[in-house]
């Protein structure tokens, strides 16, 4: 379901209310604990996984850093980026109370959550966001551009996309019936396209 503003909000202040860091900043008895460093790298539960990506914003945020290189990213860009999603508008047209809405939730509530689970590295003083050691567990369930072979599939739909119409319009001009010949045409390319496409998926 679409998150509204004023659902993002209910749900950012329901995290923060049960997160063990508040707006402050970690409590200090968390910092170097040898027993949660044993674990940085152990597989994320299902539940964990799902408590994870419920969010919007925390999805914004792991596709994000997904398709940046493992380039440290700036706490501020990435709030601007999320809040121009979020309102449909351009970056440059934000107002700084949107901007601010995204830059408060991320820093007390969504951030600390993930790099609590290894998910992403989040550097609180230099206010900037890698990505961590877990993430690539939640990369399957996010929608990223990109991969391996990125244009494969868009390719393929735009050649039987293009060769169903020129199928349907030259059936329907040859014969009476044609529109029904080219109707079908179609449907096998989309139907062949959609096969394709889930194994892509996959794969």
């Amino acid at each position: 379901m679409t998150e509204t503003p004023d659902t993002r909000v209910d749900s950012d202040r329901r995290e923060l209310s049960t997160s063990t860091d508040g707006p402050a900043g970690p409590d200090p008895s968390r910092i170097e604990n040898p027993v949660a460093s044993q674990h940085e790298n152990a597989p994320l539960s299902l539940e964990d996984v799902f408590g994870i990506l419920r969010n919007e914003r925390r999805q914004h945020v792991l596709s994000y850093l997904l398709i940046t290189d493992d380039e440290p990213v700036q706490l501020g860009h990435l709030a601007e980026h999320i809040a121009a999603i979020e309102n449909d508008k351009p970056i440059k047209a934000l107002d700084s109370q949107e901007r601010k809405r995204v830059y408060v939730a991320l820093y007390q509530c969504h951030l600390p959550k993930m790099a609590d689970a290894n998910v992403i590295e989040f550097e609180k003083s230099r206010g900037t966001i890698e990505s961590g050691p877990n993430i690539d567990q939640l990369e399957p369930y996010l929608d990223v551009p990109g991969g391996d072979e990125p244009t494969s599939v868009p390719v393929h739909y735009l050649v039987l996309a293009a060769s169903g119409v020129v199928a349907y319009l030259l059936a329907a001009l040859m014969t009476p019936s044609g529109s029904l010949a080219g109707g079908a045409v179609l449907a096998m390319g989309f139907a062949t396209f959609a096969l394709m496409a889930s194994r892509a998926r996959a794969n």
